[in-house]
């Protein structure tokens, strides 16, 4: 009687492949390490009358050099902040010549880099020195420290050299810092005012459940050039990095600032949510007014609408926040294709109840529920919109008695286009609707 081998066979192959789906599964759980290269520190020194240096740009250069090394050599793990992100997570009021020697540390809490690059080149009698920094952000200390040393004596030429002596380490390095590198990976990635806030605005938030989603800074096309003509024309904008909330404001947070009197109650009518400690559903009857007290008063914001919108659409240029695919009544709350309004329930619903309509950040309900309160004033179109910040009369967007502002995804007694990633609307900012809540952002 022959034996079948036929059975084992198909056993070995489901191990294999459910091994490697778990390995591809832990992969796609984990996040890159951010890596910030800032310009190594330089000095210079007169030679027999002769000034040598190293240029802050073949610093920089050397510093990225060492970057790429370090990420080719991660396998993917490791991923490069770029310039252009640098300069748009930057704040306004970050100032280098006041900050000294916590520049570093700042630059890497804007930017959220878990790693910076640094250190410093000099001349050491007849030879050059090139100390390399890893600093590791979280951990806050040295991940790697290592000395390079040159004997050329034209600058180019010491580049070059330490470029050499870079590509042989490099591998040796990422070895060395493995382990580091996979628990970063698998850790939340930071959130800059998060970290910076007062006691009591961090006690607040997880006093009232408030959680943040960062937002990378990007340059997009805001608008869209199919779209209603208030969508138009397509331009370009740029916001830098920012956090946005999870879920919209609900009752029950909107309830508590009612409570320490620092907001003012809701109007008492049909349609308007009934505020209370285990009032789940997103608040709603909200004016700009009253949604900028609760957002200063758990010390956020609101977004700006070009923020918004980048939330929503991603740079991907999505549909809806979730993608492409058509709406149904588990993506969102609107008026579905059989007419119901809010899918059947005509009312403010709780936030995160529709899992297929996540963005792919994780923020919930950026499209139907509730239309969302921005900073901006309201515009019948896209014509002089600025290039970034919120585009308002006032410098501090504060309204007029007749000012306009601008709210954003749509709500439940909408249809679908109207929650559109690119889709806006607007109303006197006294406007109290059964429609209308807000969120807030960093």
């Amino acid at each position: 009687m022959k034996t079948s081998h036929i059975p084992w066979a198909r056993l070995y192959l489901f191990i294999v492949l459910s091994i490697s789906l778990m390995l591809i599964h832990h992969r796609a759980l984990a996040r890159s390490v951010r890596l910030l290269p800032l310009t190594v520190k330089g000095s210079t020194e007169a030679v027999k009358d002769q000034k040598l240096a190293i240029s802050p740009r073949d610093r920089l250069f050397l510093s990225h050099s060492v970057a790429q090394m370090l990420a080719r050599q991660s396998n993917g793990i490791i991923e490069i902040i770029s310039p252009e992100e640098l300069s748009q997570s930057l704040t306004d009021d970050f100032d280098p010549t006041i900050c000294g020697e916590r520049c570093p540390q700042i630059i890497a809490e804007m930017t959220q880099a878990d790693l910076v690059i640094g250190g410093e080149i000099f001349r050491f009698g007849e030879s050059w020195r090139f100390v390399l920094s890893l600093r590791d952000v979280g951990a806050d200390q040295m991940l790697l420290t290592e000395t390079l040393k040159s004997e050329a004596k034209l600058p180019s030429k010491v580049i070059q050299h330490f470029e050499r002596q870079l590509k042989t380490r490099t591998s040796e390095w990422v070895s060395q810092a493995r382990d580091r590198l996979n628990e970063i990976s698998k850790s939340p990635m930071r959130l800059y005012k998060a970290e910076r806030a007062l006691t009591v605005e961090r006690g607040r938030w997880s006093e009232l459940g408030i959680s943040w989603i960062p937002i990378n800074g990007a340059q997009y096309e805001m608008g869209h050039v199919k779209g209603h003509p208030n969508e138009r024309p397509v331009h370009a904008v740029r916001a830098k990095r920012f956090q946005i909330m999870k879920t919209e404001v609900t009752a029950a947070q909107y309830w508590a600032c009612v409570q320490a009197s620092a907001c003012t109650p809701l109007p008492d009518r049909e349609g308007c949510v009934s505020l209370g400690t285990n009032s789940r559903e997103a608040v709603n009857c909200v004016t700009w007014r009253q949604a900028q007290t609760f957002a200063k008063w758990v010390g956020a914001r609101l977004p700006t609408e070009a923020e918004w919108e980048l939330a929503a659409k991603g740079t991907k240029e999505r549909t809806y926040p979730w993608g492409e695919d058509q709406p149904t009544c588990e993506h969102l709350s609107y008026a579905d294709r059989q007419g119901r309004e809010g899918c059947g329930e005509a009312e403010s619903q709780a936030p995160c109840g529709y899992p297929r309509g996540l963005s792919p950040e994780g923020v919930c309900d950026l499209a139907g529920n509730l239309w969302e309160w921005v900073e901006d004033d309201w515009h019948r179109s896209y014509h002089n919109a600025p290039y970034q910040g919120s585009w308002c009369e006032v410098k501090d967007c504060s309204p007029r008695s007749r000012t306009y502002k601008t709210y954003r995804g749509g709500s439940w007694y909408h249809p679908a286009k109207r929650a559109r990633s690119t889709a806006r609307a607007g109303a006197l900012h006294t406007t109290a609707s059964v429609g209308v809540g807000f969120r807030c952002a960093l």
